[in-house]
Formats: structure tokens, C-alpha cells, sequence
């Protein structure tokens, strides 16, 4: 480890400072996360009294020190709504499972305080700064602009191996192999899977976007070319369940242009769901996907997936014995053997939730991607779903989709993926407002209710401003 490690690190949050000093609110937001959790290292400092402070702690924390310093009328506009309860409960149910437990208060108070650093700041943070369709778009865009950042490096390292953090921070890359011919990159992120994900979202967005029309250029250049480079950048880091991720999502979005009904994004919603319940509930050994592994990928992958569900099966067991708040943290949920060696192996975000908060703490991990995109669904008529206006926000919900089926599997953290939490669902309480032109004038396109109103009185929406006077005036 270097000594940029610490200088980086620490000095993240005064550069934060600085940048609200010189950007626009919003736009310091958007930079400050984006340059955060891309390029600071993947370390953790051991803090005595304090939460463990890495790239997490100085990404978040670093952003909402700033707004309440610059910007702390923006931070008193939110108001607690009842779909911020799942948020809620994962961030506090720590205090109820250590008081089932018998576990002190300090370890509730160190639990809660590392789940609103993680979870809690950047939901809150998309709660009030991302609440319409314009600074959607200004957050995928970011999104897509990091990625792109990001091609040289994923470049140089499927050649030579992911070798950057160790040449910038000193920080050994993880070991991902050799796959059609070359490396798997890392970046400056924790893994390979981790970086293929970012680069899988910022994909099916971008795309997504320019498809709509959206996006047309970024910068001085076509948007068109950039993305074919975005696109073929993320078939090489060679992350097959990312690229069906990816694949699933754009089917979906076209599917809803095509039916102009946005029921599929229901059916991408479901896999997060039922999995966890018939795996926990025995109902389902998982064979099946094993043998289909075997014989699209090969005999390696299937034997790591049937692994993995090995050790799902003696982890829920265990986990369904403290069923309602789960055994807390420090190890309690996982198994040992006779001799007290830990024999499990925790990969999923789903098992992690249950095994440490309970169904409670499952069912909150759960609506915290899901249920932006159920009220999104709700919300929006499927015919505006590939409209340009709102093209970020659905793109968005999907990419929140892919996160929940990924976390099956995975348990990879994301504050940006946690911001647009909060902004999809602080942008369906109230009109999204997206600006759109005419010769003469610009109107807002407000985001309906579904079954409200007749379809004719949804779109396209009433005018605002002189044209409206004129009309009126005429009458």
C-alpha cells in the first residue's frame, strides 16, 4: 500500500468540498460520486471508536458533509414517505436483532451507523437531489460518462492484467484469469464483477438513451460511436452473468416499446423475489440450473454455481433458526463443523440478509430495489416508457431490476446504484418534469397516474405559459 492510499482517502472529502465550491449543487453530486467510487482505492482504515473508513465511508460521507455546508436548504426539503420505511428498517433493525440477540448497544449503534453510511446517505441523497426527469438525466449521463472514462483502463488491463491498483495504491488486484484470450479488468474497483457491472449499467443506459433519442452527443461527439466502443469495452470484461444482465434489460425495454404496456419490467422484478423463497424454503434444490451451467458454460462454472448452492442450503438452515431478525453480525449466522471451523461460504446479498437480520432484514433489502420500480410501473403508461423525456428514469428502474437479480448471486455494494434509489422514488412522488421544446415555446411533460385519467388527457400534456394565455384568450 502506498502512501497515496491515505493522502487519496483522507483528502477525498475536502476535495468535495471544493468541488461544491466550483460546480452547482447537483452537478458536484454527480462528479463527487462518480470520481469517488471510481478512482479512490479499494482500502479500508481501521478507525478505534469509529466506522471503518474506505472508499464508501469518504464517497458518501464526503458528499453530505459538503451539502450541509453549501447546500443545507436542499437537505431540508425532504419528507419522510411511507416508501422510505424499507430503508428505514434495514438501516435500524440492527437495535431489534442485538436486543433478541442479547448483543450490547454499542455494536447496534456501530451496526446502524455502518448502514446508513452505505445504504442510508446516498438513498437520502437521491431522495432530494434527483426528484425529476431532468437531474435523472444528468445522473446517467454522469453514469455514462464514468464508464467511458473507464475504456483505456479496462483496455490496458484485459491485456496485461488487472495491474493498475497495484501500480497507483499497491493494492493486489483479484486474480479473475484468462478468458478469450485476455484478462478480466479490475480497475480501481474491488473486482472484476464489480467493474463488469458498472460497465454492464452504463451500457443498456447509454444505449437505452440514444435509442430514444435521449442521447444524441455527449460532449462535441456522437453519442452513437462512443456507445459501440462502451458496448464492445463491456463484452470484453468478460462477465457472462453481466452481459445477460445486460441482454434481459434491453429485451425488456424494447419488449414495453413494442406492447406499450410496461408489464414486463414485473416479470424482471420476480426472480429476487421467489428465488429467496424457494431456496430458503427447501422448496428447491437448484440442480436444474447446475446442469444448464454445464452445458452452456462448461463443467468449471457449473461446479462453483453447485458450490454456491451448497452452501446456501446449510447457510438458510442456520439462518431460519433466528427466522424473524436473523444472528447479527460477527459471524453468528455462519456454520461450523465439530472442530468450530467456519465450513460456509457467504456469497449472495440475500443470504448475507437473512442470515445476519432475518426475513425482516430480507424483505427491506428487497423493496429497496424493487419497489422504486413497482411504483414506476404504476406511475407511467407503458406507451412513455421509450419516450425521450423519460428514458433516464426508465432505464434506471431497469438497471434496479438487474441489481436485485445479481444480488442472488453477488453482494456488491453500489452508492450510486443506492442514489438512484432514492431519485426513481422521489421522482414518482410527485410530476417529473422533463424539458422538451416547440418552435415558439417549452412545456413540462408531468409524469401521470396511471388509470386516472383518459390516455387523450395524459399526452401530450397541456401547455404552460404565453401559448396557453393565447388559447385561453381566443376562447
Amino acid at each position: 500500500m502506498t502512501i497515496l492510499v491515505p493522502i487519496t482517502l483522507f483528502g477525498w472529502v475536502p476535495s468535495v468540498l471544493l468541488l461544491f465550491m466550483w460546480l452547482p449543487p447537483r452537478r458536484a453530486v454527480i462528479t463527487a460520486f462518480m470520481v469517488g467510487w471510481l478512482c479512490l482505492p479499494a482500502a479500508t482504515f481501521e478507525l478505534r471508536g469509529l466506522p471503518d473508513y474506505s472508499k464508501m465511508t469518504a464517497t458518501c460521507a464526503g458528499v453530505l458533509l459538503a451539502a450541509v455546508v453549501f447546500d443545507f436548504d436542499t437537505l431540508l426539503s425532504f419528507r419522510p414517505r411511507w416508501f422510505d420505511l424499507a430503508m428505514f428498517v434495514w438501516c435500524f433493525s440492527p437495535f431489534v436483532t442485538n436486543e433478541v440477540e442479547g448483543i450490547d448497544m454499542w455494536d447496534s449503534m456501530s451496526w446502524s451507523v455502518y448502514q446508513l453510511i452505505t445504504w442510508g446517505m446516498p438513498y437520502f441523497i437521491g431522495r432530494v437531489y434527483f426528484t425529476d426527469a431532468q437531474s435523472l438525466k444528468e445522473l446517467a449521463i454522469g453514469f455514462v460518462v464514468g464508464a467511458l472514462c473507464y475504456i483505456p483502463i479496462c483496455w490496458i488491463e484485459i491485456r496485461l492484467s488487472p495491474i493498475l491498483s497495484n501500480l497507483v495504491y499497491g493494492i493486489e488486484g483479484g486474480y479473475s484469469g484468462m478468458r478469450l484470450g485476455g484478462w478480466r479488468p479490475q480497475g480501481l474497483m474491488a473486482s472484476g464483477l464489480m467493474l463488469a457491472m458498472w460497465m454492464t449499467g452504463a451500457s443498456l443506459l447509454g444505449i437505452w438513451m440514444w435509442y430514444t433519442g435521449a442521447l444524441t452527443r455527449i460532449g462535441k461527439r456522437n453519442a452513437g460511436w462512443l456507445l459501440l466502443a462502451l458496448l464492445v469495452t463491456t463484452i470484453f470484461c468478460k462477465s457472462t452473468g453481466a452481459l445477460l444482465l445486460m441482454v434481459s434489460g434491453l429485451g425488456c425495454l424494447f419488449v414495453i416499446k413494442q406492447i406499450r404496456r410496461a408489464t414486463p419490467i414485473l416479470l424482471m422484478c420476480l426472480p429476487a423475489i421467489i428465488y429467496p423463497t424457494i431456496r430458503a424454503g427447501a422448496y428447491w434444490d437448484g440442480m436444474q440450473m447446475v446442469q444448464l451451467a454445464e452445458a452452456t458454460v462448461g463443467r468449471e462454472r457449473a461446479q462453483s454455481l453447485e458450490f454456491r448452492l451448497q452452501n446456501e442450503d446449510i447457510l438458510s438452515t442456520k439462518a431460519l433458526e433466528r427466522y424473524w431478525w436473523g444472528w447479527g453480525r460477527f459471524g453468528r449466522s455462519r456454520v461450523l463443523n465439530e472442530w468450530g471451523k467456519d465450513i460456509s461460504v457467504t456469497d449472495g446479498q440475500w443470504i448475507i440478509a437473512l442470515g445476519m437480520s432475518g426475513v425482516v432484514g430480507l424483505a427491506a433489502v428487497t423493496m429497496i430495489y424493487l419497489l422504486p420500480v413497482i411504483r414506476l410501473w404504476w406511475r407511467l403508461e407503458g406507451p412513455l416508457w421509450a419516450d425521450p423525456s423519460f428514458a433516464a428514469v426508465t432505464g434506471f428502474a431497469v438497471i434496479l431490476t438487474l441489481c436485485s437479480v445479481d444480488n442472488i448471486l453477488n453482494a456488491m455494494l453500489n452508492p450510486v446504484i443506492t442514489v438512484v434509489m432514492g431519485g426513481v422514488n422521489g421522482a414518482t412522488l410527485r410530476p417529473i418534469a422533463a424539458a422538451q421544446s416547440e418552435p415558439a415555446e417549452a412545456f413540462e411533460a408531468t409524469l401521470p397516474l396511471r388509470k386516472s385519467a383518459s390516455r387523450r388527457a395524459l399526452w401530450p400534456p397541456p401547455r404552460v405559459g404565453a401559448a396557453a394565455d393565447r388559447q385561453t384568450t381566443s376562447q
